[in-house]
This record gives structure tokens, C-alpha cells and sequence, in this order.
């Protein structure tokens, strides 16, 4: 957080919460709290357990820090202090001292620089994220549903309750994967990825229909600890990376990522799915199969199935 923001969109969280009890919150002109102030939505709440002792510097420091972002305290006990943001700016301008963000957003900074500034609350009826058209949600809803049946069928293990849990949709575009499995007793996290560009941000989208979201570039490491993950899906991600980073690396990071037995699924081109295939049997040791989409032979789109059956002694000893 001293160097980038927080890989999620402004207002995006009802709340956040920070354990560690000697995080400089209160340092370098309160930026760190400025920036839980970006992702949390008008009203929301900071908790902040392991909090330092009433009286202490550190204390003192963060008190001053959260009043001039306009926050109040509405909890202290026991070593927990909760924090609320203002539902508004009215009212607060006059004791903030903090400048507010001018220009153009940060929705799409999330991998430059931190700004030192307060990211102004919209005051219009309607937030940005409820923009996207009811119609295109539904008909993305549609679609998913067909095809997640579609997986379903090919992969029969995916349809058995309790098989997995933790899902990872890796080219999110507006949650409908993650949407279709609704009923089902799984928890995805949708990722926006950053070969996409403004044009593409559906992050947004993806809040508007209760899902969970961040973004990510694939040409790095994914922030999460290995085997993490019962199901990768990749729809046309290989295609979008084509141009910026090798294959072989997002590849070896979905293998680090994911727990062994469970399963990757990738939509993308015939050509691409060849390439993967031929790497991930050779080098990665996964069982693959490749079959027809859900129009059928004449798709040039086709689903490739994979299933990490082998791990190393260090997997074993990390499962474990």
C-alpha cells in the first residue's frame, strides 16, 4: 500500500479490516488510510483489530489521521476500533484536511502510483456501478448458464456438491461464470485483468451483481498463497495476453495456484488450446482434454478440460 493501490475499485467494499496492530497507519500524511477510504463505499467501515492503546503516539496518530479524512469513531473495546466513513462530503470539507482527487479517476491507476489525496463520495442519486443495462445482465446470465452446463456435462465431477470450493474466474468480464454457479456451494473470485484495458473494466459490473472482484495483471504473480484454488477458468485469457507475456508463465502460474487432483478450464481459440496442450502434457504433466463448444464442431472456439494429477513432495508437504 506505500506503492500502489489496493486492486479494487473506489467504493467497492462495505467494509475492510486490518489485524496487524503495528501498521504505520498513521504515517506518511495518513496515505495508507486514504486509500482504505478509496475502496470503501459512503458509510462503510474500517475495523481495526490489535488497535495500539488509547494514549500512545500511535494512537493519537491515527485518530488524527481518521478525523481528517471526516471519519467517526463508533467503537473502541477490548483492542477493536471501528472506524465509519461520512455518506457524504457535505459538511466535511471545512475540517478535512487531506486535498481531494481532481481529474480523472483512479479506477484505472490500480497498478501506477498512490495518489496522496481523498477520492471525492459521488453525490449523484444513482453510482456508477448500477450503469450497466439490466437487459445485457441478463442475457450474460443466459449465456453462462448454458455453458456452465456445457462444462458440467464434459466434467461430471464439476456438478458434485462439495467437491469445490474455491473458484477462480481469471478473465471475469461481467461475473456471469461465477453468477450461473449462484446455487451452487462455491465461492468464485472474479479477476478483471489488465491486458484489457478502460475499455473492458467490468469490475464494476461484477459488484452491481453481488459478486467479488479484483484486478490483476497475468504477466504476474497472483497475490495468494499456493494451492489456493479447486477450479481455474480461463475465457479467451491466452488470447488477450498473446502480445504482452509468454504463455509458458501464466501457465506455470496457474500450476502454483492450484491445489493437485482439481481442474482448469480455458475457452479460447483452436491454435492456442494446441499450444497449451502440447506444453501442459510435456512439461506440466496434467491430463487434458479438448472439446467441441456449445455450437458445436464448426466453433472455431473450442474448451479445453485439465486435471493436476501430479504434485511434488513440497505440494504434498504444503496440502498437508
Amino acid at each position: 500500500m506505500a506503492a500502489r493501490p489496493m486492486a479494487a475499485r473506489s467504493s467497492s467494499s462495505p467494509w475492510r479490516e486490518a489485524s496487524r496492530p503495528f501498521s504505520p497507519w498513521h504515517l506518511h500524511g495518513g496515505q495508507f488510510l486514504m486509500e482504505i477510504d478509496r475502496v470503501l463505499r459512503p458509510g462503510g467501515y474500517w475495523v481495526h483489530s490489535g488497535a495500539p492503546a488509547n494514549g500512545t503516539q500511535e494512537c493519537a496518530g491515527i485518530d488524527a489521521a481518521a478525523a481528517s479524512l471526516c471519519w467517526r469513531s463508533v467503537a473502541d473495546q477490548n483492542g477493536v476500533t471501528i472506524w465509519q466513513k461520512p455518506a457524504s462530503h457535505v459538511g466535511c470539507n471545512a475540517a478535512m484536511s487531506p486535498l481531494f482527487c481532481t481529474g480523472q479517476k483512479r479506477e484505472h491507476k490500480w497498478d501506477g502510483d498512490v495518489d496522496p489525496c481523498v477520492t471525492p463520495i459521488e453525490e449523484s442519486a444513482a453510482p456508477p456501478r448500477e450503469a450497466t443495462a439490466a437487459g445485457t445482465l441478463r442475457h450474460d446470465g443466459e449465456t453462462w448458464k448454458g455453458r456452465v452446463a456445457r462444462y458440467k456435462a464434459v466434467a461430471t465431477h464439476l456438478g458434485q456438491k462439495g467437491r469445490l470450493r474455491n473458484l477462480l474466474d481469471m478473465n471475469a468480464r461481467l461475473g456471469g461464470f461465477a453468477a450461473a454457479l449462484a446455487d451452487d456451494p462455491v465461492w468464485v473470485m472474479n479477476v478483471v485483468p489488465a491486458a484489457g484495458g478502460g475499455d473492458t473494466d467490468t469490475l464494476s459490473a461484477i459488484y452491481q451483481r453481488g459478486l467479488i472482484g479484483a484486478y490483476h495483471d497475468w504477466c504476474e504473480p497472483l497475490p495468494t498463497p499456493a494451492m489456493s484454488y479447486d477450479l481455474l477458468h480461463a475465457d479467451s485469457l491466452f488470447t488477450m495476453y498473446r502480445d504482452r507475456c509468454a504463455m509458458e508463465g501464466i501457465l506455470l502460474e496457474m500450476d502454483r495456484i492450484l491445489r493437485p487432483g482439481r481442474a482448469v478450464i480455458i475457452r479460447d481459440d483452436i491454435a492456442i488450446l494446441s499450444k497449451i496442450k502440447s506444453f501442459v502434457i510435456d512439461r506440466m504433466r496434467w491430463d487434458v482434454q479438448i472439446v467441441d463448444g456449445e455450437d458445436g464442431a464448426d466453433d472455431h472456439e473450442k474448451i479445453l478440460f485439465a486435471a493436476k494429477t501430479c504434485c511434488n513432495d513440497e505440494d504434498r508437504d504444503q496440502e498437508q
